[in-house]
């Protein structure tokens, strides 16, 4: 059994250095062992990744393994033979495959919830035409988000969003920090839009909160169409796209 391929090609730099910055600024407890960029399997990381911590080390590795594997079919050896540990070693850290599932779901939203607000900050002298169209670069965020995630939220929007659906089914606290995660995407979004809209580089008339929304709706629903139709260009229809949406709201 193969792991995950962390996405190791040309992006866009302007998400790089956004999220580098950004993730400067995080307290050490909460940025150890975000960054790596080369392959991995579920039981082997990459050289100098600060992984002290053996319960994130599975719950990890098992992020890699639930986007891959159909959770319901999956018995816990089964997880524990492909993560390269016994059953003993996780039921030292998780009650359950209950449990584990669930940590390593909410793991991926807290990894989600750090990419996409370095998105929301303006930095290294972007305009606000150039942050907001690294929102519809869905492929240069994908790429992006596997070097923290192990999971190209792009190319595997697919098996993301099931495993999502089905820990919603099964935890209500996974619905509860989904909410928490979006909210505050738009909520960031706002305030960066009445930034703009303040020093007058969109136009005044418009809705921030409906704007926020809106991008976040069409990264959603961009995907989630890509993965249904793969024929679809989604690169070229988003850049497409973007160019629709900034010459709405420019001023």
């Amino acid at each position: 059994m193969t792991g995950i391929s962390v996405y190791t090609g040309p992006y866009n730099n302007d998400i790089h250095k956004i999220r580098i910055i950004y993730l400067s600024r995080l307290t050490h407890s909460r940025r150890r062992g975000i960054f790596y960029t080369e392959k991995h399997t579920y039981g082997r990381y990459v050289k100098g990744l600060d992984m002290k911590d053996t319960r994130e080390k599975i719950i990890r590795q098992a992020v890699a393994y639930f986007n891959n594997n159909d959770y319901e079919r999956a018995s816990l050896k089964d997880i524990a033979g492909a993560l390269g540990i016994t059953k003993g070693g996780i039921y030292h850290y998780f009650s359950s495959k209950d449990e584990l599932f669930k940590e390593s779901v909410i793991f991926t939203l807290g990894q989600m919830e750090t990419e996409f607000s370095a998105l929301t900050v303006r930095t290294g002298g972007l305009s606000i035409r150039d942050t907001l169209r690294l929102w519809f670069s869905l492929e240069d965020i994908g790429a992006s988000a596997s070097e923290s995630m192990g999971i190209d939220i792009y190319k595997d929007y697919e098996n993301m969003a099931y495993m999502m659906f089905t820990a919603i089914r099964k935890f209500p606290e996974v619905r509860e920090r989904i909410d928490e995660v979006y909210e505050g995407f738009i909520s960031k979004l706002e305030t960066l839009l009445l930034s703009a809209r303040r020093e007058g580089e969109i136009r005044q008339d418009l809705d921030t909160a409906a704007l926020a929304f809106e991008i976040c709706a069409y990264g959603e629903g961009a995907m989630l169409l890509g993965s249904l139709s793969p024929s679809i260009p989604l690169g070229q229809m988003s850049t497409r796209a973007f160019e629709n949406f900034w010459n709405r709201i420019k001023a």
